[in-house]
């Protein structure tokens, strides 16, 4: 009988199929034939509904409940996999119509839990992506994360790892998404104990994914909510922090892990020295305010408050209730405001980049050339490690100079090198790369250079210095590698 269910559903008598069905079912509710007869009559109802969503709402739950209640088993996979592309389709359809109440986002999650779908499939991910999708439009239903939990972050596809493209715009990863939108969940709830099972499983995300540099964010915070050490954290959060530098907002989250005052100036100093938009500033800048108070800066205080005042004045915004207190106060009509506080930015700022990198390795290495037109020099430390890196016009460096540095990587021989800091040395800082030479010049009348000792002297320092052959000189001379000759040695970089 359960055959004439079936012919009468592909028939599209979907009525008459259902009433067959449920008389089948009254005399014999444990027959697997029947109801799976049945199930797919549901699942035709449903692709029926669908047509036309916003007038179906109640219809298309009750047939995705008397499936549920037929209590099928995982060998029908293939109707729950349809099952789960047709809920994400509703979940879809009612994300742009109309607002969904959390009750109904409860109510499908307690359904799906008894659908036993194929995992990971490209179907259970579109289920996955239709909660989410009615999720972000108002971030308000408070299953989310159990709903993530009972989904699995072990259940995503290949493509689902894998980065997008969007009208020549790169997208991330869906898993990533999830998974930020999981810990952003968490922490909008404060469920400690939620947060504390998850941190072993964040940790083996970050191991196996480990571009998804967000997450280390998120690892910061909850760790922060939890009270763990303040010098465990600063660990965990550096390598985020160096790639987010140029955010403001990282300096501002990397004072709160320093208990050293004088650091905590120089990381909001460094935030401040960033160019971005005075409306996200304020608040950096208020408590930016409260430390030069404490230190006396009093003209650099009430700079960073007329700021945030005039930001606040231009947004209609309330002053905050600090700056309304330091107003009233005697300091506050005497103090000068100035045009900026750049200068003691620059001050501090040095600190604060050294915290962020100051597991990096430093090495001292001498410039070998200059090109000033595209600010990139050359550099060596010795025969095996040497290259050329982009400095910074400010460093205005000259051949011979001797900085100290750490590098983003591990020296080699050759290449091009990021760098994280780099500071001139005093002219007499030991460096393997330069050695000073004392000896007589060495040079042909009809050759424009010389040598002294095993140091090559090019044509413009006897320029410069006005040499001549027989001349007692002592200088310093930096390593040099002759291409023609495929080897090392010295030239002459100046004379005392």
């Amino acid at each position: 009988m359960s055959k004439e269910v079936t012919a009468l559903r592909k028939a599209g008598e979907l009525e008459e199929a259902e009433i067959l069905a449920i008389q089948l079912l009254e005399k014999d509710a444990a027959n697997i034939w029947t109801k799976r007869a049945y199930a797919w009559v549901c699942y035709d109802y449903i692709k029926k509904h669908l047509n036309v969503p916003q007038q179906n709402h109640k219809a298309i739950y009750k047939y995705f409940l008397k499936i549920k209640n037929l209590a099928l088993d995982e060998e029908e996979n293939i109707l729950f996999d349809g099952l789960a592309w047709q809920l994400g389709k509703y979940l879809f359809a009612v994300a742009k119509i109309k607002e969904i109440k959390d009750t109904v986002l409860d109510a499908y999650f307690n359904l799906v839990q008894h659908f036993y779908f194929t995992k990971p499939s490209e179907s259970y991910s579109f289920l996955l992506k239709s909660f989410h999708k009615l999720y972000k439009k108002n971030q308000t239903w408070c299953n989310y994360v159990f709903f993530i939990d009972w989904w699995g972050f072990k259940n995503f596809t290949k493509e689902d790892t894998q980065k997008t493209e969007y009208k020549g715009k790169k997208i991330m990863a869906l898993k990533e998404q999830f998974c930020i939108a999981y810990c952003k969940a968490l922490l909008v709830q404060e469920c400690k104990e939620h947060i504390q099972l998850f941190l072993p499983k964040l940790k083996v995300l970050l191991e196996e994914n480990e571009s998804y540099i967000w997450l280390v964010w998120y690892r910061v915070k909850f760790l922060k909510l939890l009270g763990e050490d303040p010098a465990k954290i600063l660990e965990v959060f550096l390598p985020f922090a160096r790639t987010k530098k140029n955010d403001y907002w990282i300096w501002e989250l990397l004072a709160e892990l320093v208990s050293n005052k004088a650091m905590v100036l120089a990381c909001y100093c460094k935030g401040l020295s960033l160019e971005r938009k005075e409306q996200f500033l304020s608040k950096i800048r208020t408590k930016t305010a409260k430390i030069f108070i404490e230190e006396n800066l009093l003209d650099e205080a009430k700079t960073e408050i007329e700021k945030v005042i005039t930001t606040k004045q231009k947004e209609q915004q309330k002053i905050p209730l600090d700056i309304q207190n330091w107003q009233g106060q005697d300091w506050y009509k005497t103090a000068q405001v100035k045009k900026d506080n750049k200068i003691i930015y620059q001050q501090y700022s040095k600190q604060a980049t050294l915290l962020l990198y100051e597991d990096y390795p430093k090495h001292l290495v001498a410039v070998s050339y200059i090109n000033k037109s595209k600010y990139i020099l050359n550099f060596v430390k010795n025969k095996q490690e040497y290259g050329f890196f982009k400095y910074d016009k400010f460093l205005d460096p000259n051949i011979g100079n001797i900085l100290e540095v750490r590098f983003e990587e591990t020296l080699k021989q050759g290449g091009s090198y990021k760098v994280a800091m780099v500071e001139k040395k005093d002219s007499e800082t030991n460096c393997d790369a330069i050695k000073k030479v004392v000896g007589v010049l060495q040079k042909r009348d009809n050759q424009n250079f010389g040598f002294i000792q095993d140091a090559f002297v090019e044509p413009g320092v006897i320029t410069r210095y006005s040499l001549k052959n027989g001349d007692t000189i002592s200088g310093n001379a930096i390593m040099s590698y002759d291409k023609k000759k495929d080897q090392w040695g010295y030239k002459l970089i100046n004379v005392f």
